[in-house]
């Protein structure tokens, strides 16, 4: 049997099993994110880094859809400044 991690798994969690109650290797906070989708934001870098994501996936979103009606803009701004 491996030894547990001393630290939570998730990716940037400064969460030590010392601190606090672990389930595995997640720390509670983390656990109960991954699990039920409510978070502590003080404490949880599971749903610290869920919120960053989806923060930087709506900014692409943004970004492309911009950039799609500025195309649609230009096109119809050609059209029109043609037929005058």
């Amino acid at each position: 049997m491996r030894k547990p991690k001393s630290k939570c798994i998730v990716k940037d969690c400064p969460n030590k099993r010392s601190q606090g109650v672990f389930v595995g290797d997640l720390c509670a906070p983390c656990h109960n994110f991954i699990t039920t989708g409510k978070a502590d934001f003080g404490n949880c870098q599971a749903g610290r880094n869920a919120v960053s994501f989806a923060a930087s996936g709506l900014s692409k979103l943004i970004e492309t859809h911009a950039r799609q009606v500025a195309v649609i803009f230009n096109q119809l701004h050609h059209q029109v400044t043609f037929r005058l």
